[in-house]
């Protein structure tokens, strides 16, 4: 069932693994590859909570990237 999911929207799984790339980087202390890999999965998937909230919780966003226009 996963797997049908998956098949039917790529892009979200796309998302998840750029949100992994984001945890391995932060694991790693490499903070600006985290925030590209972060930003890369809400583009990918706007409803990626996760990496939004890792951005906001971590202060990887300055205050003028958090404004909504």
């Amino acid at each position: 069932m996963i797997l049908m999911c998956c098949l039917q929207c790529p892009e979200k799984v796309e998302s998840a693994m750029q949100l992994l790339r984001g945890h391995v980087y932060e694991a790693l202390d490499n903070r600006s590859q985290a925030v590209d890999c972060y930003r890369q999965a809400l583009l990918l998937d706007v409803r990626c909570y996760e990496a939004f909230d890792c951005l906001v919780q971590h202060h990887m966003m300055s205050a003028a990237e958090g404004r909504i226009h």
